[in-house]
């Protein structure tokens, strides 16, 4: 399955995300976007196909259309809406059934129903992504051992001496 993304639409589900476009650090939020699906992906059994969408440009005055983060393609609208970019993808496929379109933008919702693609709502979509990357920050802290304070002393004693 491959996943259409809006990605302005689900950079504003992150807070973190969501503070640096409010601070006007777009390439930043888009960026961190792309590393929270990168990261959620590896800890997946069956890993994801993404394709993201972004509204505009990617920097001021680059005619980038087309580019690709990693394992991630990513289209720019530049005058268009990222909306109109994946309508007109999905009308495109040959094979629409294996879209899933991510975006809480009803109309969008809407075409990707009638076009007999499945969609999700961006808010459900990055609670999934927030609880993955949460589950391998869990795992990662019970595997942490702490010394005790008698070890401590043994390789303070141990590498104290010359």
């Amino acid at each position: 399955m491959t996943l259409l993304i809006d990605a302005f639409n689900l950079i504003y589900k992150f807070d973190d995300l969501e503070d640096l476009m409010y601070a006007g650090h777009l390439a930043r939020a888009r960026q961190g976007l792309l590393e929270k699906l990168i990261a959620s992906n590896a800890l997946r059994k069956k890993p994801l196909e993404f394709i993201v969408f972004v509204d505009g440009k990617k920097m001021p005055g680059s005619e980038v259309r087309s580019d690709r983060e990693g394992p991630i393609p990513v289209h720019y609208s530049h005058d268009l809406s990222a909306d109109y970019l994946i309508r007109s993808y999905i009308e495109k496929s040959g094979r629409p059934r294996d879209f899933l379109v991510i975006s809480s933008d009803k109309k969008i919702r809407e075409h990707a129903r009638a076009s007999r693609c499945k969609s999700q709502a961006s808010e459900d979509f990055a609670r999934e992504i927030q609880n993955l990357l949460k589950t391998k920050e869990g795992e990662g802290a019970e595997k942490q051992e702490t010394l005790s304070a008698d070890e401590i002393a043994y390789w303070a004693r141990l590498f104290g001496k010359k």
